[in-house]
């Protein structure tokens, strides 16, 4: 199609939306790093930033990959490049952005490939610029903008391949970037078969059989076989795909659930570094119901599929209605929560809430432009790779992150719109637009839809809290509360809160009883609520029932029972409960400082190796506070 306006003027364009792209990015992406979420990764991100360590540094525990590899192994490059852990959350948001305009680049590139419509193009690529969904999971430490960089890219090489001389070698490059992108999200590895008997029947004819399978099934094949080796080398057991999948695929599909997003069964401390939540959830029900076995990975995996084949045999059609269900809310215009709920956070960001777009838009624009150019064979193609990659995700979960592989490539067929051909099916354009609308606007209740606000606001307050930000912790602690006066993990937060801000003498300083009121509140299921309503005790002078809660949390094993340990320390004097043997590299902090604090010489070393001088400062006036009797000095008269 010819440029009527010329070079000069498409390169304005260019020009303008490309500017128009970074500066909308940057300003998301700086508003983002200063909130608690962006200043505090939770959840995966923290998880994906914890593995990245892990693997910087040689310390990967001896067993299977619980979930892909790539991107924490992609982070951990800058690691070793010299990235300081305090900076590690903003290098992975700054490596997303730049993967997210290199997206942007990239669908550009498709559309121009696909349609042959300079204009359009650019304004695809800075539509998909500034698409709010794709930014507000790429200022997250998460996989999916990686993700989604491989799948465009494969795109983009298989239309070049499109009537090349040397399609084979496109053939092979599409396939290792389609395993690249599975190696970083699985629910990408659907497209990989479906790719390669498409390839497979669409090679040239002239081609033998054996050129064609060595071009696109060797290439993937060897990519996804380096999990395996990874994993035989790491623990001893050759497993291709992460094994959390197992109990995934029976979360999201048992009967009775709704499988737009992960839900916890039973709450699990938020205030737990690097907890997985279904990983640690998983594990526990495993066990409940099958106190004699042992809960290694095959048992467990082995287990939760079985449930699932069961189900499926016992009640196919209630299977095959929640399946349907899941594919209704994949096409819905409702992004489903996933670690956060967009509309929550959309909501409160000065950037994101004016932005109109939305997947309701994108899908009917690119159902109706693909259905436009439907004889061309490259749309046919494109659409089904689509397809393929949605039935991993209703395989799923529907949550917004999952789905979101699939907006740029609608974005890319809506180009077809614009076609002469557009014109020829308008009919049948306007009613699949109208069709599209219908079924992604279908209104949700307004329950459902802000079911998982509280989420939100208790991540924001344990970000907040984690970051040192008492009073916006405690402001979002208590929206929780607000919606839920009985939730347990609110409770929980709002007495660590409150007690947090205590200690650090941050912000308004509320009276140590009502600190105790909320501690109170909260002790029920909650033993890091016990272990510090005991040290409001202590300081109370009710020293024999402190003592006796430490001592029953040191040896119920609870998670506390390290942080329990060490006030026993402290309460007791030097020497006491010093008789176990400790590993001093594998303690946490706090036991550390307390041991330090009654003399032990290895315990300081190790801090002073570990902690910065500012953290130093923070522990020892915190120890003042709780233990005045030791101050926050050794025999020597320093920490």
């Amino acid at each position: 199609m010819s440029n009527p306006a010329g070079p000069s003027t498409l390169r304005l364009f260019a020009l303008f939306v490309g500017g128009t792209v970074v500066l909308y990015s940057l300003g998301f992406g700086l508003e983002y790093s200063a909130t608690p979420l962006g200043l505090v990764p939770v959840l995966d991100g923290r998880e994906l930033l914890g593995l990245a360590e892990l693997i910087a540094n040689d310390r990967l525990p001896p067993e299977p990959f619980y979930r892909a590899m790539l991107f924490p192994g992609v982070v951990a490059l800058g690691i070793k490049a010299g990235v300081a852990p305090e900076h590690l959350a903003l290098a992975a948001r700054t490596l997303n952005l730049v993967l997210h305009l290199a997206n942007a680049v990239l669908v550009g590139i498709l559309t121009w490939q696909l349609w042959r419509m300079p204009r359009w193009a650019v304004a695809a690529a800075g539509l998909w610029g500034v698409y709010p969904v794709a930014l507000y999971f790429a200022v997250d430490p998460f996989d999916i903008t990686l993700a989604i960089t491989f799948l465009l890219a494969a795109a983009a090489a298989a239309l070049k391949a499109h009537g090349s001389n040397t399609e084979l070698r496109w053939f092979a490059l599409v396939s290792a970037l389609l395993a690249l992108a599975a190696l970083t999200r699985p629910q990408c590895l659907s497209v990989v078969p479906v790719w390669i008997a498409v390839s497979l029947w669409l090679a040239a004819a002239n081609r033998t059989l054996a050129a064609r399978v060595t071009a696109v099934v060797l290439p993937a094949l060897l990519l996804l076989l380096i999990p395996g080796a990874l994993n035989w080398q790491v623990a001893g057991e050759f497993r291709l795909l992460p094994w959390q999948g197992g109990y995934n695929l029976w979360a999201a599909n048992r009967p009775g659930t709704h499988g737009r997003y992960y839900e916890q069964r039973r709450p699990l401390a938020l205030y737990e570094p690097g907890i997985n939540p279904a990983r640690a959830e998983s594990r526990a029900l495993f066990i409940e119901a099958n106190p004699d076995v042992p809960a290694t990975i095959a048992n467990m995996n082995a287990y939760w599929r079985s449930r699932l084949l069961n189900a499926t045999r016992e009640q196919p059609m209630l299977i095959l209605q929640q399946f349907l269900s899941k594919g209704i809310y994949l096409l819905n215009n409702v992004e489903q929560y996933n670690n956060k709920t967009y509309a929550y956070h959309k909501d409160r960001s000065s950037w994101l809430s004016i932005n109109p777009l939305n997947w309701a838009l994108l899908m009917s624009c690119g159902v109706a432009g693909a259905l436009a150019g439907w004889r061309d064979r490259r749309v046919r193609g494109l659409s089904l790779l689509i397809l393929a990659y949605s039935a991993s995700v209703v395989l799923t979960y529907v949550s917004a992150r999952f789905r979101l592989p699939i907006a740029p490539f609608l974005l890319v067929l809506a180009g077809g719109l614009f076609t002469a051909s557009a014109r020829v099916r308008l009919p049948q354009v306007l009613a699949a637009v109208a069709l599209c609308l219908a079924v992604s606007l279908y209104p949700l209740a307004l329950s459902e839809r802000e079911r998982t606000f509280i989420q939100d606001e208790l991540l924001i307050a344990k970000a907040a809290s984690e970051a040192h930000l008492y009073d916006e912790a405690l402001s979002a602690s208590r929206d929780a509360l607000n919606r839920d006066q009985n939730h347990v993990l609110a409770r929980e937060l709002d007495c660590v809160i409150r007690f947090n801000r205590w200690l650090a003498a941050s912000g308004t300083i509320e009276r140590r009883e009502l600190i105790r009121a909320a501690c109170s509140r909260a002790q029920a299921g909650s033993d890091v609520s016990r272990r510090l309503m005991a040290h409001l005790q202590w300081l109370d002078g009710e020293h024999d029932q402190a003592q006796a809660t430490w001592r029953d949390l040191f040896h119920s094993g609870s998670v506390e029972a390290e942080a329990a340990h060490a006030a026993l320390i402290l309460s007791s004097g030097a020497g006491a409960g010093k008789d176990i043997v400790l590993n001093y590299e594998s303690s946490g902090d706090m036991l550390l400082f307390a041991l330090a604090v009654t003399g032990d010489a290895m315990a300081r070393i190790t801090l002073e190796a570990r902690v910065s001088a500012a953290e130093m400062d923070r522990q020892r006036s915190a120890l003042a506070r709780l233990f005045p009797v030791h101050g926050a000095e050794d025999g020597q008269g320093r920490l």
